[in-house]
């Protein structure tokens, strides 16, 4: 799918754009061969800074989806969308460790967080406290993509790389503070 594909699509939805647009990011989220980053990149494109909010929306349903299908069907599921290799490196993760890395690997633009969507549903992380783990930590990413696809509308190419710059000095600063912020969520959401 590129983003010719999802432009028109979502154009074709005229005033129930928003919705098309954010049913594309729920399909993406659940399917995972679907590039997050181009829907993401089309979202700023179609919506300016609206495009954050829509596709934050979409990834975020779409990621419950995919929560609440590895908790009722199991592994069966995961392996049938993933690779055997990928999942079984999340096999070996430390059950007290799990949300630190979960986020960081949240945090992490570019990485097929799909896979690792599908991962976390297999922990014993309560849903809730994974979901509000995947906004914090793919919300850099969000708004890295969207705004690249707002720099190719308007051709600001520039304000694009600084942007992008900035988000990444933010991703080193949350990942070097992980640890503090992942005990501070866990204390907020309450161990289950």
């Amino acid at each position: 799918m590129n983003t010719d594909v999802i432009v028109s699509f979502v154009n074709s939805a005229g005033p129930l754009g928003p919705l098309a647009y954010i049913f594309v990011q729920i399909l993406q989220t659940i399917i995972a061969p679907i590039p997050g980053n181009v829907v993401g990149a089309a979202g700023g494109f179609l919506f300016g800074i609206w495009g954050i909010l829509w596709t934050t929306i979409g990834s975020t349903v779409g990621v419950f989806i995919v929560l609440l299908l590895t908790r009722k069907y199991g592994r069966k599921i995961v392996m049938k969308l993933t690779k055997k290799k990928s999942l079984g490196r999340f096999d070996k993760l430390e059950e007290d460790r799990a949300g630190t890395i979960f986020f960081l690997l949240f945090l992490i633009p570019g990485l097929p967080d799909d896979i690792v969507s599908y991962a976390a549903g297999l922990s014993k992380i309560p849903i809730p406290k994974l979901l509000v783990l995947w906004v914090i930590g793919r919300m850099p990413a969000v708004v890295m993509t969207n705004y690249i696809g707002m720099g190719i509308e308007e051709g600001a190419l520039g304000k694009t790389a600084i942007l992008l710059g900035i988000s990444a000095l933010v991703v080193g600063f949350v990942a070097i503070k992980s640890k503090e912020i992942i005990d501070y969520l866990t204390r907020k959401l309450g161990k289950k």
